[in-house]
């Protein structure tokens, strides 16, 4: 029989704003991520893509998180976390994906209703999104592994806006948790787990797949967003017009975004003649600056 232990799972889960050491703390003690011992090594190993985009500077993105080339068993319990820039990407939203609704949380709860204070939001899957990362961990307590994930597929979405000012490429990267490996240890976490246990023993072993990883990348093209708009507050105003004072007079450099649209004349330079349609917009002499 193959069981994956499932303690405190009830607070964990009715815990909205959790903390990075506290979404991994179930995993760090089930599956002893300080001592991995086991590892399942099969014909493919278990394979984490993260998808590509590409965005303007205020556009929405996402990112799809799949899982191929998942072991027959499937598995009872992961931890793991997606790098990202949070100064260039806002992370918005995590949606799980089909795959992880494997039908285990009915069955938890009606062996025990009082597994979670809101059956409604109870989930195996669970996110937080702190310090740069996007912490992950998806885990049932039932041993059938018909309840334990096993189709390839989305994992889980991540939504966001971007905040990058330039043209570059961002890396979203497929990496462990950042926490202790068990609290106040000082030891920090160095592992990605898809795994479970085994009772069928006569001592416990713990099973972790092996794994390959692809990082996504989020292509950053930037385009104008608003003529006139040089300080980026969706709005035409004497600020704007300061600004681009500024550029002209070579005592603030623009982004490539904010150059954009300080360009009013669409020449490719920020010049006296961009300064001119812009004032002039600003007195209401001209009606638009497209």
């Amino acid at each position: 029989m193959k069981f994956c232990l499932n303690y405190e799972i009830g607070v964990i889960r009715s815990t909205t704003d959790m903390k990075k050491l506290i979404i991994s703390a179930l995993l760090a003690t089930v599956l002893c991520a300080g001592s991995i011992n086991n590892i399942v090594s099969a014909e493919e190993p278990l394979k984490i893509s993260v998808g590509t985009a590409k965005a303007s500077y205020g556009e929405k993105f996402s990112l799809d998180i799949r899982l191929n080339d998942i072991p027959a068993d499937g598995f009872a319990a992961c931890e793991m976390a997606i790098g990202y820039p949070e100064d260039l990407v806002e992370i918005t939203s995590v949606k799980r994906g089909s795959i992880s609704d494997t039908g285990a949380e009915k069955v938890e709860l009606a062996i025990n209703p009082k597994i979670s204070s809101n059956a409604s939001s109870y989930s195996c899957f669970n996110s937080n999104i702190v310090d740069g990362q996007i912490c992950v961990t998806w885990n049932t307590g039932l041993a059938n592994t018909d309840f334990w994930i096993k189709n390839s597929g989305v994992f889980f979405t991540v939504e966001g806006i971007v905040k990058a000012e330039n043209s570059e490429t961002i890396d979203f990267t497929v990496e462990p948790i950042f926490r202790e490996t068990y609290p106040y240890s000082k030891v920090r976490n160095e592992k990605i787990i898809f795994g479970y246990r085994d009772t069928s023993f006569s001592s416990v072993k713990e099973y972790f797949y092996d794994f390959t990883t692809e990082d996504g990348t989020l292509e950053i093209e930037q385009k104008r967003t608003l003529a006139g708009d040089a300080n980026l507050d969706n709005n035409i105003s004497i600020f704007d017009l300061l600004l681009t004072v500024r550029a002209v007079t070579k005592t603030a450099d623009l982004s490539e975004v904010r150059t954009l649209n300080a360009d009013v004349v669409s020449d490719g330079i920020v010049d006296v003649k961009d300064l001119m349609r812009i004032a002039k917009y600003i007195a209401g002499v001209e009606n638009s600056l497209d």
